[in-house]
């Protein structure tokens, strides 16, 4: 079970009931976050204070590890006590569930080095007249919530973009959603990994990128 708060200071869940869509137990007091899995290396990695990518949901801070019991369990299980960086609330998160997709905050030297590869990646973009069919095809690029994934995403979409302009075409609502998706979250953790502010890092990638480009003679 994973128990969000609006407030960031952890209390105890109520008494918890069973969704009918998934099958497992939840408090109506509180929202409800589901992953598709964790980092290969596991949950129990983590620290007070560390920086991990919590699925859909982004960047977090680990707050605290605590070990309690929820209203409905039959027993207590540890928890990472998750303070999303980019949004308000707190998050109970199971430290032994695997199909929780739960891993670190790249380090500045990852930053930098997938930013210097960007002039090498390809972004293909991806045509569909169904929406739904276009929606499944992003979606499955962002379930990784790897950094490499969600640039050459971004890359697509800002291709089919100019593809569609060049063609006086209207851009789709559905590319303008996981655009904006893909984007929030690299340079969420992108932000992280480098010590700047969130709206700075386009401008430091298109700089860091400037600065490879061979001089001119």
């Amino acid at each position: 079970m994973i128990v969000y708060t609006k407030n960031r200071t952890a209390r105890t869940a109520a008494r918890p009931a069973v969704c009918r869509r998934h099958g497992v137990l939840f408090s109506s007091a509180y929202r409800m976050f589901f992953c598709g899995r964790r980092g290969e290396e596991g949950c129990s990695m983590f620290r007070k204070e560390d920086y991990v990518v919590y699925g859909d949901l982004g960047v977090c801070q680990v707050q605290d590890i605590v070990e309690r019991k929820f209203d409905g369990l039959d027993k207590a299980h540890l928890y990472y006590v998750l303070a999303p960086v980019y949004q308000d609330g707190v998050l109970y998160v199971p430290a032994d569930n695997p199909r929780i997709f739960l891993r670190a905050v790249i380090s500045a030297e990852e930053a930098n080095r997938l930013i210097d590869q960007i002039p090498t990646m390809e972004g293909k973009a991806f045509h569909s007249r169904s929406s739904q069919e276009l929606s499944a095809h992003y979606e499955e690029a962002m379930r990784t919530h790897s950094c490499a994934d969600l640039i050459r995403l971004t890359m697509s979409i800002h291709t089919k973009k100019r593809d569609l302009a060049s063609q006086k075409k209207k851009f789709g609502r559905v590319d303008e959603h996981f655009m904006k998706r893909a984007e929030d979250s690299l340079n969420g953790e992108f932000a992280i990994a480098l010590g700047i502010p969130r709206e700075e890092v386009p401008g430091y990638i298109s700089r860091r990128i400037a600065a490879l480009a061979p001089a001119k003679s």
